[in-house]
């Protein structure tokens, strides 16, 4: 188990890394047209 959890760990943290970008480029934007407003 625990050598598929580190086989799988790369895959899963670099998908979850590049949606927490989209996210927060998101957020950014959002905050910053609130911010304007």
């Amino acid at each position: 188990m625990g050598r598929n959890l580190s086989r799988a760990a790369p895959k899963i943290s670099g998908h979850s890394v590049k949606s927490a970008a989209c996210y927060l480029t998101r957020w950014n934007a959002v905050i910053g047209d609130n911010i304007a407003l």
